[in-house]
């Protein structure tokens, strides 16, 4: 009957430790893992709840605040409304704290997408700012200036981001600069 009971309270514990395991809450930093992998995965969705829970930890906040935008982001071509909740996250974050990552960068990428170049332009010129040798914030920049046909400057930011090794798409960008000169001579 002892070994009975010894073998019972055994179950009972390791059964409790699964049961623990189960339902122990997870590290900011577990959650953060988490929603990074889905975002890695294109599990837009899925990363958007983790973010939201991850917001709602106080060490965490801004972190949870701009994956939520990273995450609205990335599902913009799916619906113009989450370029909009994206852009509303990334001013939530930067009302916490307008040096993190690449808030202006990001929200810049959602307003081109919503085609306002003005509103993408400013927040391009604050993360030159913040990034001055990003040559893919310069880039963004170049898009931008370019569909307000300010050629002259969409071409000098082009050439700023060649000059820092930007080399996607550059071809098709320096023949539009170059029939552009043509047409508009200094």
């Amino acid at each position: 009957m002892d070994i009975q009971k010894a073998t019972n309270f055994l179950t009972l514990t390791f059964l409790t430790l699964v049961l623990q395991a189960c339902f122990q809450r997870k590290t900011e930093q577990e959650l953060l893992d988490i929603a990074l992998a889905h975002i890695d995965n294109k599990e837009y969705e899925k990363a958007l709840g983790t973010y939201k829970k991850i917001s709602n930890i106080d060490s965490v906040k801004i972190d949870g605040i701009y994956g939520q935008g990273i995450s609205y982001s990335f599902m913009c071509d799916q619906n113009i409304d989450n370029c909009k909740n994206a852009i509303s996250k990334f001013n939530e974050a930067i009302n916490i704290d307008s040096t993190y990552k690449n808030l202006f960068y990001n929200r810049a990428l959602c307003y081109f997408k919503l085609k306002q170049y003005t509103n993408a332009i400013n927040d391009y010129n604050i993360a030159v700012n913040q990034e001055p040798t990003s040559a893919d914030v310069i880039y963004g920049r170049a898009l931008a200036y370019l569909f307000l046909t300010d050629s002259v400057s969409a071409c000098n930011d082009l050439q700023s981001a060649i000059d820092l090794g930007f080399e996607y798409d550059i071809e098709n960008f320096n023949n539009l600069c170059q029939k552009l000169a043509k047409k508009n001579p200094p």
